[in-house]
């Protein structure tokens, strides 16, 4: 399960260098119906990983 929340961060990380966060959360939360608060956590985990 960690790997798959780790995986997810990193392409949601790829996602956010391409269009600004607030976008990647828009397009992530009507296309796949993510909650907002899952979002946060995965762009948190990125900004962290990134140290």
């Amino acid at each position: 399960m960690t790997d798959k929340v780790l995986q997810l961060a990193a392409e949601i990380e790829k996602l956010t260098e391409i269009v600004p966060a607030v976008e990647a959360k828009a397009f992530l939360k009507a296309r796949f119906n993510l909650l907002v608060s899952e979002l946060s956590t995965y762009l948190g985990f990125a900004q962290t990983l990134k140290g």
